[in-house]
């Protein structure tokens, strides 16, 4: 199965959201958010994430997981998200790794 980016936005009211979702689909799901660039590690926006080995449609899953587990009792924190296969035809701006 080829990789799958996953990217999401929450409501602006509710941003603090976007980090708690973003770490119980690293912990918890097995996602990345940086991909291996020819000569160095590429670090992704910050709220897009790669897994391989999954459909698209199980990466939204995955994140509609998160999003329950993370703000129980405001799943419309999310407010949109995609997810889409890739390959290795695409173009970055390079970036440095996300400080804590």
């Amino acid at each position: 199965m080829p990789d799958v980016l996953l990217t999401y936005d929450v409501r602006e009211e509710s941003k603090h959201a976007y980090p708690k979702i973003k770490k119980y689909l690293i912990d918890n799901k097995g996602y990345r958010e940086s991909i291996k660039g020819k000569e160095s590690e590429i670090y992704l926006p910050n709220t897009t994430l790669v897994k391989s080995g999954i459909t698209p449609n199980n990466a939204l899953d995955d994140l509609r997981e998160a999003a329950d587990k993370m703000c129980p009792n405001k799943r419309a924190d999310l407010e949109r998200g995609i997810a889409l296969e890739y390959n290795n035809l695409w173009s970055i701006n390079p970036s440095k790794p996300y400080k804590s």
